[in-house]
């Protein structure tokens, strides 16, 4: 997750929210970011195997992590061109790209392995899986949504656009610290058995996260062309009834876990030894309402151009949860972890009520760092289909 994030930070966010606003952007983006993420992934790889090289690693080694790089490559290629999906609102074009990407990528990764029967023929196969599923995303997107043209490309558009981002991949990026955190300082001063219950409840509060991701995924568009289209009062109206069901179903699934956390745990690790865990996990279960609460809020400020306030304010709860599990767990065991949870995401997600309840006008909501981007002069959609009609970019609202 870690790795996503910081190939990503926060470039598929802002490609979401700006195409949202004027499709005639999308062709603009697809080219110059998908370009600028190519590059970035191609430094990190090559940095990766030099690594390698560096630390004395044998050959066929040598040869697993240039495919692991290759597939990486791939996945963070293919997460940017789905964005696209999210961007023009067509979610179910984005989940048949995800299964084929799993079919393809499980079937040649188990073909390889069984014909291989090692590391680097394992991932090799899984690296071609990748690039085959990018391929077939790209160009679904490029004929259909968003037409990948050379002649767009401009440097300043990569580099201010990334620039622009930064704030919201140091939100994503300390998300993972503030929840993240507390399993390694566990480890530190309770040991591994300790650090492997709270795993086990953690890696369950991750995937119930699930539903938050697909909630953010088809309200984050709509509430950016809100936002700049004027349409202040339909935001609010979108983002509160999108916070009142989400709330609604992770307050039942809270309660859920809180009866269910001891058995939840051991049937997944199919033993009773964590049942440690499972008490951990009925404690800690009551953080999710909170942790929804905060990515929905948090993107819909994201929506609104408050970037630096929500990263500031993750920034503010992660560096206090790292503070608060170091003088909370060596006296408290897991259960200061636990607290310290479940507080951190609380603080959070009051930050991004508060945030968004001072959002007066429209106005508020748009902030001077997104860099003016050269228009396109066409719509995404009349580029694809070989018309070329210029149009007008939506006004912004002042």
């Amino acid at each position: 997750m870690l790795a996503k994030v910081i190939s990503d930070f926060g470039s598929s966010y802002y490609t979401i929210r700006e195409v949202a606003r004027s499709t005639s952007r999308a062709s603009l983006f697809i080219t110059n970011i998908l370009i600028g993420r190519l590059l970035l992934a191609l430094l990190g790889s090559v940095s990766v195997f030099a690594a390698s090289v560096a630390l004395g690693y044998a050959i066929e080694h040598r040869m697993a992590v240039l495919a692991a790089s290759v597939y990486v490559i791939g996945f963070s290629l293919l997460e940017y061109t789905r964005s696209f999906f999210r961007a023009f609102e067509v979610l179910r074009n984005e989940a048949i790209s995800v299964l084929v990407e799993k079919a393809i990528v499980i079937g040649l990764g188990l073909a390889a392995l069984m014909t291989f029967k090692t590391p680097f023929g394992t991932l090799a196969g899984m690296a071609t899986g990748m690039l085959l599923a990018l391929v077939f995303t790209f160009l679904w997107v490029h004929t259909r949504y968003a037409r990948f043209t050379w002649s767009l490309l401009r440097w300043s558009v990569v580099w201010g656009t990334f620039r622009a981002a930064v704030p919201i991949g140091l939100f994503l990026l300390f998300s993972i610290v503030l929840l993240s955190s507390g399993p390694i300082i566990v480890e530190v001063f309770l040991g591994k058995t300790a650090a492997g219950h709270y795993g086990a409840a953690y890696r369950v509060l991750e995937a119930a996260q699930t539903l938050t991701a697909i909630v953010i995924a088809a309200v984050l568009p709509r509430l950016a062309a809100h936002i700049y289209a004027g349409r202040y009062h339909a935001y609010r109206q979108l983002l509160r009834n999108s916070a009142a069901a989400l709330l609604v179903i992770t307050l039942v699934g809270a309660l859920l876990l809180s009866v269910l956390g001891t058995y939840i745990v051991g049937l997944l690790a199919g033993t009773q030894s964590f049942e440690a865990g499972g008490a951990f996990l009925e404690y800690v279960g009551w953080a999710l309402p909170f942790m929804s609460m905060t990515h929905l809020l948090m993107a819909a400020l994201i929506a609104a151009d408050r970037h630096w306030y929500v990263a500031g304010s993750l920034i503010f709860c992660a560096l206090g949860g790292v503070g608060l599990n170091l003088l909370l767990i060596p006296s408290m065991g897991l259960n200061g972890a636990g607290l310290v949870l479940i507080g951190g995401h609380v603080v959070a997600s009051m930050l991004g009520l508060f945030g968004v309840l001072s959002l007066r006008s429209t106005q508020d909501g748009l902030g001077p760092e997104r860099p003016e981007l050269p228009p396109t002069g066409f719509r995404s959609g009349d580029l694809a289909h070989g018309t070329e009609e210029p149009i007008e970019r939506a006004p912004r609202n002042t």
